[in-house]
């Protein structure tokens, strides 16, 4: 039955749960302060009494507000006890229900009857409850002042539970409860989400009848969650009316969503039957089925095998999972499982009592070590060791004494950090497999009518911030059939980073067959540009992390009304252009590539443990890198160690490499790279130190230095922790002043002139090496050198975060705070040999040229990342504003002609002339978050 088939799902959705102008640009900003103060009247009352209840018998009348996925502790309390059926309650003050801050909503749940018991038959779905009051009537009244200022009435047809909304935020400025805004606003949940469904269907694309029929996503997987409902009372459970998922469902659909997560099980028959309000649903189903087949160790317990990958039982339990999980989720009725294994995915090792330093005490993870690196090649020599049995993981996670100089033990230590992820990506390969044939075989007979499934472990987005122990690229040569990440940067000014993410998602899954998606955030910033950025990328699955509700999950967008307008707006530009969107990649392959590499993150945290001076800077530095060459409008691929060791290379032009590590196995291969002509460009001390930290003696010869020193540090450069940037001018992070002859000058063609705030290496070019920039006290600052038919850059300081350097204000303006001299020091080796392809008037728009590979029809994708601080909130918070573009220039080089170039978001042709074939030039009359330029 589907009932039986569908409650795994739900079951596993359940637990999931559990987790401007350019002529604007050159005025003055006004910083305005905003009054986001409120405060509830001592003397607003409400009261309540049950009008109608099955079966009839006197009830108590509770509520509750907050835990339970709404952040913070349950908090609860008594209205009434064995109250009579149409007797009122005593009136309740609500401002002492919140204790510190009123909230700006508060969602109350109000519950009476017989809560039921909760139903254990597979047949029911996880929120059933059997033997529950039904058909329950509740009347509310509100007073203040002493009189009577709204009465309403919320039902709960199939349960005594119902929830209000109490909007305290109207309350602000002075304005009292007889208000109307705040009256209006004070209901229940179903007229709670009639009104934001009324509000989205008076968007200009909802509609004439308030319904996306036009443009509604079909074929990208558009997914969110909608939980809350249930039967009768239970955790989480916060109405029993149907017609209140029915209303945000009509909201969900000017979202474009078309997949579920989250739903109650009647939502989920009825989008796999594609009936009702709920058959445009029926896309695609995000659920749980199994993760980690290891065994956790609470804390203080013992767990057999807990946390081991190469204990005994982990084979058996592996076959499990997929015996129980694969053939309940090829029964679902829709187009598209998401089998999500673990939520923002950690090290299996964490399971374990020891944590990560499992590994080093584990007799079967030492077996499993040594068979790790005998497959590559290695020797116990390399080790420092006699014989196989000496050679095991090392503990480098506890706080090491002192910094690791045998090479032995430092090839070990990097062994270590990289057997973690392999241990832990190799117990998704059975389950990948699994999946991988599954879906071939659906493929080759569609007439099955079964789902096609990705199963994947959700990444949170630490490639961007301080590092993780599972690796970006690596893991995936090991697991998984989808690569899926979810966006959490707060700071405007690093927002486009989702960008580089996303091109490390675009090129493993690329290597790899993989499904790409992406959760956006809405609440967190510029979804719309998230949103182009990702399917530009080839990206199919859309997440809007999450809608909630937001009377259910505190992390949700659903309350915020510019967040649901720029989310609809985003799923309005994918229906109108999905047609040449989904299934597009890049019309013409990126010439350039950069690495950030494994081995130099593994050593910064080595480094650090050990108590070392940071080497963050050189993380850092790769990301800003990426930025500058983004505003250079050059685009790149985002590759690793294992592709430079492995692939050709020939398809670039050139390389940009940031770390301080490479592997040797990489450096070999970049060298014969650059003899046969590439372009490799380094910095931050970069290159200088292979997987064990020893000096990287093979490269030497094409870098044209006589040696290398370490990085002088004046700053402490920390990684960037989702949160907001830090800035360069804290004293307490200041290791030493700024030598006076430390100001660099450089050269034609960038005739860049600043002073370093980070650091420098002080360069020592060797015969024939040209010295293309300065520092003040005599210094080599940046080298070229030729290489057989190639050359290479190399600066002796850090261009990336220099780049950023003048953004790193409380009043930032991205118009203005980047330098295009310092952004030609970074680019111009790549741009002379690979031009920008959607070259934009201004730094901080990105644009990408797509095709789709089956129609061959073509498009330009353009994100707005330019933001400025444009005032003050109340306690001297930033409100940071896009900054809206007018006439903005764009030259496209696409190979092709150009016949008709029309604007999605404008609905409008632009007029394009081209000087020079395949190269168009055209202007763009306004550009806000982003659009999609359609060519024909």
């Amino acid at each position: 039955m589907r009932h039986a088939l569908l409650f795994m799902v739900l079951l596993g959705l359940a637990l999931s749960s559990s987790r401007a102008a350019q002529d604007d640009a050159k005025v003055q900003v006004d910083l305005a302060t905003q009054d986001d103060s409120w405060s509830v009247p001592a003397d607003l009352t409400l009261r309540a009494r049950v009008t109608a209840i099955t079966p009839q018998e006197p009830v108590n009348i509770d509520w509750r507000y907050g835990g339970e996925g709404m952040g913070g502790q349950v908090s609860k309390g008594t209205l009434a006890e064995k109250l009579d059926i149409g007797v009122w309650s005593p009136p309740l003050r609500v401002a002492p229900l919140v204790k510190g801050k009123f909230p700006g909503k508060l969602f109350v749940t109000f519950t009476t009857g017989r809560g039921g018991k909760l139903a254990r038959d597979k047949q029911y779905g996880y929120h059933h409850m059997e033997g529950h009051s039904t058909g329950v009537d509740m009347e509310f009244e509100f007073g203040w002042n002493g009189k009577v200022i709204k009465t309403f009435t919320e039902s709960g047809p199939d349960g005594g539970t119902i929830g209000l909304v109490i909007p305290a935020y109207r309350l602000a400025g002075g304005k009292t409860p007889e208000s109307p805004e705040f009256l209006s606003e004070l209901t229940g949940l179903l007229e709670y989400a009639h009104q934001r469904a009324a509000r989205l269907q008076k968007l200009p694309w909802a509609g004439s009848a308030g319904v996306p029929a036009g443009w509604f996503p079909k074929r990208f997987s558009i997914v969110t969650d909608i939980h809350g409902y249930g039967t009768g009372m239970y955790y989480g459970t916060r109405y029993t009316n149907k017609s209140v998922m029915e209303a945000e469902c009509t909201s969900l659909r000017l979202l474009g969503v078309n997949s579920l997560a989250g739903a109650p099980l009647f939502l989920q028959e009825m989008a796999g039957a594609r009936k009702g309000f709920g058959k445009d649903f029926a896309r695609g189903i995000y659920l749980q089925l199994g993760g980690y087949p290891v065994p956790s160790a609470p804390k203080g317990k013992t767990v057999p095998e807990a946390g081991c990958p190469f204990a005994p039982g982990v084979a058996a339990r592996t076959k499990e999972m997929i015996d129980a999980g694969l053939p309940q989720a090829l029964k679902l009725p829709f187009d598209e499982v998401f089998w999500r294994t673990e939520d923002e995915i950690g090290s299996v090792f964490d399971r374990a009592p020891e944590g990560k330093q499992h590994a080093a005490v584990c007799p079967l993870c030492a077996e499993g070590f040594r068979a790790y690196v005998k497959a590559q090649g290695r020797a116990p020599s390399d080790f420092g060791k006699a014989d196989w049995p000496e050679v095991k993981p090392i503990d480098i996670f506890g706080k090491q004494p002192a910094a690791i100089t045998d090479p032995g033990t430092a090839l070990a230590a990097y062994s270590t950090s990289m057997f973690v992820n392999y241990a832990s990506a190799s117990l998704f390969t059975p389950v990948r497999d699994a999946i991988a044939q599954a879906n071939k075989e659906t493929q080759q007979a569609p007439d099955k009518r079964r789902p096609l499934i990705y199963s994947f472990a959700l990444r949170g987005n630490t490639f961007l911030m301080g590092g993780h122990s599972l690796d970006f690229f690596d893991f995936y040569r090991l697991a998984d059939n989808a690569f899926v990440y979810e966006t959490s940067n707060r700071d405007a000014r690093v927002w486009s980073w989702d960008s580089y993410l996303c091109d490390v998602g675009r090129v493993v899954s690329n290597q790899q067959e993989l499904k790409l998606g992406i959760y956006v955030k809405p609440h967190r910033g510029a979804v719309i540009q998230r949103t182009l950025s990702a399917v530009s990328r080839g990206a199919q699955m859309i997440y809007w992390y999450t809608y909630g509700p937001d009377y259910v999950k505190g992390d949700s967008f659903a309350e915020k009304d510019e967040a649901l307008e720029k989310t609809s707006r985003a799923a309005w530009l994918l229906g109108k252009a999905e047609e040449v969107l989904y299934g597009s990649a890049w019309a013409i392959p990126a010439q350039v590539a950069v690495v950030n590499p494994r081995s130099s993150e593994i050593w910064a945290k080595l480094r650090a443990t050990a108590g070392l001076p940071s080497s963050a800077a050189s993380y850092e530095n790769a990301k800003w890198i990426y930025t500058a060459l983004a505003h250079a409008h050059i685009p790149v691929d985002a590759i690793d160690e294992g592709m430079l060791a492995t692939q050709d290379l020939t398809r670039y032009k050139a390389i940009y490499i940031s770390g301080q590590n490479l592997t040797r196995a990489a450096a070999t291969k970049v060298t014969d790279w650059v003899k046969a002509g590439g372009t490799l460009y380094t910095s931050g001390g970069g290159l200088a130190r292979d997987e064990a930290d020893q000096p990287l003696v093979a490269l030497q010869p094409i870098l044209g230095l006589e040696g290398r020193n370490a990085p002088e540090m004046w700053y402490t450069v920390s990684a960037y922790g989702a949160t907001t940037l830090e800035p360069y001018d804290d004293a307490r992070k200041s290791i030493t002043p700024v030598p006076a002859g430390a100001e660099i000058s450089a050269a034609a063609p960038t005739e860049a002139k600043f002073k370093p705030r980070i650091g420098r290496e002080v360069l020592k070019p060797a015969a024939g090496t040209e010295v293309l920039a300065k520092f003040a006290d005599g210094g080599a600052a940046l080298t070229r050198f030729a290489c057989g038919k190639g050359r290479v850059f190399v600066a002796g300081f850090f261009p990336g975060l220099e780049y950023s350097a003048p953004l790193r204000s409380e009043n930032y303006d991205m118009s203005k705070d980047f330098d295009a001299s310092l952004r030609r020091l970074i680019a111009w080796p790549a741009a002379e040999n690979a031009p920008a392809i959607v070259d934009a008037s201004v730094a901080t728009v990105e644009g990408v040229l797509l095709k789709n590979e089956a129609s061959g029809k073509r498009a330009v994708t353009l994100m707005n990342w330019t933001y400025r601080v444009s005032g003050k909130r109340g306690g001297g918070k930033n409100v940071v504003s896009l900054v809206p573009l007018k006439n903005l220039a764009v030259t496209l080089r696409c190979g092709g002609k150009v016949q008709k170039l029309t604007s999605v978001m404008l609905n409008a042709q632009l007029p394009c002339h081209s000087e020079e074939a395949g190269v168009y030039n055209f202007t763009l009359p306004e550009l806000n978050e982003g659009d999609v330029l359609l060519l024909e």
